[in-house]
């Protein structure tokens, strides 16, 4: 990863309330129907329920099904959670209060540490146990039977969990360097595939120096990225959000409408005291994403995300945050995505 710029920081690294200091923080997953994430902790049979938002509030634990789970991904059509583990090198499909629904054998049966979910198929990853053996990731479906790939990065120990960025359609995946003798943390980062067998699109960035990072999931509602840091000096047992590949930057500059392709994106009134009408027109039938960030570029409120047909499209910001306060005065971006298109547009609020 010499070379890489380092991913953008948007919130954190910060504590888990409730998470054991004893513990070792591995895979996360995102319930996009209860807003809440899941984290593993390597060391115990449980798993940390959290609210998703940065101040990661808890709301307890549910029983975990193997001591040293490794990774945890969400399967949205039955609101369920899929996990796996190295000891038992099983994958479960569990409820979200941790009842066993199914098991069968992880087609990564050496050193299973990655598992991530989407349209009814899996994708797991094995590290191997082998310094300096080929690591490997495998299309499966949901009964455990799937096709061996060799990993596209290949290194010392470096395969880590999966995340899949339903937008894009790509996979992301943690990575940990280790040197040649398998004992020093060389580097960490994410790096982006795509396609079946899975090739590099290009995609990475590093993490800060010493994180030896595990767990990352996919923030739909921002396109960001929550990542675990189990080790790393002051930041051990810590979760981070960073900001995605495919996250507008903005607030870097101020333009006011930046077009690409088909919406045209029109916010009134601008300034606004109280209130702003969104208004674009969307020229196809596809999957609407329509969110806010402030001047430096977070995200703050996710305004509407649904599939949906061709037309004129109005949707009201009434200036308030994800949390339901009004947010201060100053420059906010909103930002409209449909399909491989995304506009974005300053608005000034003021009293």
């Amino acid at each position: 990863m010499i070379g890489i710029a380092p991913g953008t920081i948007i919130w954190g690294p910060k504590l888990l309330p409730g998470f054991p200091s004893t513990g070792f923080m591995y895979g996360l997953a995102y319930d996009r129907v209860g807003n809440r994430i899941y984290v593993l902790d390597a060391y115990s049979r449980a798993i940390g329920v959290y609210s998703s938002d940065s101040m990661v509030t808890s709301f307890g634990s549910i029983s975990a099904p193997d001591t040293n789970c490794t990774d945890i991904s969400y399967s949205s059509y039955d609101d369920k959670l899929w996990v796996t583990s190295y000891y038992l090198k099983q994958i479960w499909k569990i409820t979200k209060t941790g009842t066993i629904n199914r098991q069968f054998a992880n087609p990564a049966n050496d050193y299973p540490v990655g598992i991530t979910y989407n349209n009814y198929r899996l994708w797991c990853a094995d590290r191997r146990t082998a310094l300096g053996a080929v690591q490997y990731i495998y299309y499966a479906d949901t009964f455990g039977t799937g096709v061996q790939y060799n990993s596209p990065v290949q290194g010392y120990y470096n395969n880590r969990c999966l995340a899949y960025d339903t937008d894009y359609n790509r996979i992301v995946q943690v990575h940990t360097w280790f040197n040649s003798g398998g004992t020093a943390l060389d580097s960490a980062g994410v790096i982006e595939y795509q396609g079946i067998p899975p090739v590099v699109t290009g995609n990475r960035f590093k993490v800060a120096a010493g994180w030896n990072i595990r767990g990352i999931e996919y923030d739909p509602r921002d396109g960001n990225y929550w990542i675990t840091i189990p080790q790393g000096a002051s930041t051990t047992n810590m979760i981070v959000k960073v900001r995605g590949f495919h996250t507008p930057t903005v607030g870097i500059d101020e333009n006011d409408n930046q077009a690409i392709n088909s919406i045209n994106l029109v916010a009134q009134p601008n300034p606004a005291t109280d209130r702003v009408m969104l208004s674009f027109t969307l020229n196809r039938d596809d999957n609407i994403l329509v969110s806010i960030y402030d001047a430096i570029g977070r995200s703050i409120r996710t305004l509407y995300r649904s599939s949906d047909r061709s037309g004129k499209k109005n949707i009201e910001w009434n200036l308030k945050d994800d949390q339901g306060s009004r947010v201060a005065d100053g420059i906010y971006f909103v930002m409209v995505k449909a399909g491989s298109d995304q506009s974005t547009h300053k608005i000034i609020v003021t009293r």
